[in-house]
């Protein structure tokens, strides 16, 4: 993930949070996401990724929440010849 789409993601997140008390049931949140693939004859794989998310609880039972993804990081390996990459798109 380049600086330029970390810096924009956390500073949209922090623009946003700011209105979050004008509607109670609203929230946003950041997440960082790290997958491990492992298989035997291969080495272990870890593609890295960023989210933000975002919701509104209208009632306990009943909520919407949406997600936005960022590839953080691919994981490449090269097995008998060929390279292989894991990445989150």
């Amino acid at each position: 993930m380049s600086i330029k789409r970390l810096i924009f993601a956390t500073t949209t997140a922090l623009l946003m949070s700011s209105a979050l008390p004008a509607f109670a049931g609203g929230y946003i949140g950041l997440q960082y996401a790290q997958g491990d693939y492992e298989e035997t004859g291969i080495p272990s794989l870890e593609p890295k990724a960023f989210f933000i998310l975002g919701g509104y609880e209208f009632n306990k039972h009943i909520a919407v929440e949406g997600r936005l993804g960022f590839d953080a990081g691919d994981d490449t390996t090269n097995i008998g010849g060929i390279n292989l990459s894991v990445g989150v798109d």
